[in-house]
């Protein structure tokens, strides 16, 4: 693990989560989406490049599935959002903790030591993923990805992976994580890169170079967040294709 220490560390960020379902519900229905990260999932037009990707799929593309509200999707406000709840539809995805940029002063009992111990890849499967798109002046951008051009060019967005300890094979939960690419306000954090290629396929893309994500950790006491703390910040880049099969006709897509 490279690392290197920042004298601002021990600075805590507040921090406030809802719970999947308050995500999910929300006036009208979700569109129903495909999700495949870079050279986990095989997508043919990828390079994979040098250094692996640090946010990974599973080695398949997501689906939504209707019943359970789980999976691949963009919600009512037009943002991706991808939902997975320990004991459903059985999938994950990894984060990789290995390339740490700054410390967050808990070290070696941050919760995510605590939870998974020093193995740098963390399995996701009760958690969540979601986007939000905004302007050149940083303002959320009404309708989300369904309001970006087909114009190939990138926009900035905020993104979040949020997650607990819960494995498949135990319900107990201790620790809630939260990466963050969101330099607004999560500084050194970096924006992601949304791209819309055309009416229904998407880039969501955190570049080499300018992927930097803040973690923060709390621990999870009765189902509520305490003693919320800065966890380090991580070098995460990504690529990630979402394809909206029934995305509506739009100018210029």
């Amino acid at each position: 693990m490279r690392l290197i220490t920042a004298a601002s560390a021990a600075c805590l960020f507040a921090l406030t989560l809802a719970a999947p379902e308050e995500v999910y519900a929300q006036k009208g229905r979700p569109v129903a989406a495909t999700g495949a990260f870079r050279c986990t999932a095989g997508v043919p037009e990828d390079t994979c490049p040098p250094v692996q990707d640090k946010v990974r799929d599973d080695g398949a593309a997501y689906a939504f599935l209707l019943a359970s509200g789980e999976g691949s999707q963009l919600n009512t406000n037009g943002e991706y959002y991808l939902w997975f709840q320990t004991g459903g539809a059985d999938r994950r995805l990894t984060v990789d903790l290995s390339d740490q940029i700054e410390a967050g002063g808990c070290e070696p009992n941050c919760y995510y030591q605590q939870a998974w111990g020093t193995l740098p890849e963390i399995p996701i499967y009760d958690g969540w993923l979601r986007t939000n798109v905004v302007d050149t002046a940083g303002n959320e951008v009404k309708g989300g990805l369904m309001a970006l051009p087909c114009d190939s060019l990138p926009h900035d967005s905020r993104m979040l992976i949020t997650f607990t300890n819960a494995t498949q094979t135990s319900s107990t939960k201790t620790v809630s994580m939260s990466l963050r690419w969101y330099a607004d306000a999560f500084p050194p954090s970096n924006m992601v890169q949304v791209t819309r290629h055309n009416r229904t396929t998407f880039t969501i893309e955190a570049p080499e170079g300018s992927a930097r994500a803040v973690l923060n950790g709390s621990a999870l006491v009765r189902g509520k967040l305490q003693n919320t703390r800065l966890e380090g910040v991580f070098d995460m880049p990504f690529k990630l294709h979402v394809t909206v099969p029934a995305a509506p006709a739009k100018d210029g897509c």
